[in-house]
C-alpha cells in the first residue's frame, strides 16, 4: 500500500493556483506550505505562500537559499488557503528550518 502525501509545514510543492483574480499569483507554480501537517490532514486545506522566480527585493519576500532545486522568492504577502487535494499538490523539496523561521517572522510582521 502506498501512503498518500499530506503536505507539511516547510514543504515546497507545485500546484495550480488558477483560477485567480486581479494581482494574485496564477498558474502552475511552486508554493510553500505554512500550516502543520495535522491541520492539513484534518481539514484537507493548507495555507500556502506562492513562490515567484522574479525577485523584486520587497521587504516581505524571502529569497530561497542556494542549494534548493526551486529558485526565487517566497511571497509572504500573498498567503492563500487551498484545497490541496483538488489543486493536486506535488511535493518538490523541504525548506531549511532557518528559512522557514524567516518566513514565519515576515508573516508575524504582516499581521501585527
Amino acid at each position: 500500500m502506498v501512503d498518500k502525501y499530506i503536505p507539511c509545514r516547510g514543504d515546497i510543492v507545485k500546484l495550480n493556483f488558477n483560477p485567480t483574480l486581479g494581482r494574485e499569483q496564477a498558474g502552475y507554480r511552486p508554493a510553500l506550505i505554512i500550516t502543520p501537517q495535522q491541520f492539513n490532514q484534518v481539514t484537507n486545506l493548507a495555507l500556502v505562500c506562492p513562490i515567484t522566480s522574479k525577485i523584486k527585493g520587497l521587504n516581505l519576500e524571502v529569497v530561497l537559499p542556494n542549494g534548493l532545486i526551486t529558485k526565487g522568492a517566497i511571497l509572504t504577502f500573498q498567503v492563500k488557503t487551498i484545497d490541496w487535494q483538488t489543486r493536486q499538490v506535488k511535493f518538490m523539496e523541504s525548506l531549511p528550518e532557518e528559512t522557514m523561521e524567516e518566513v514565519t517572522a515576515k508573516l508575524q510582521a504582516l499581521i501585527g
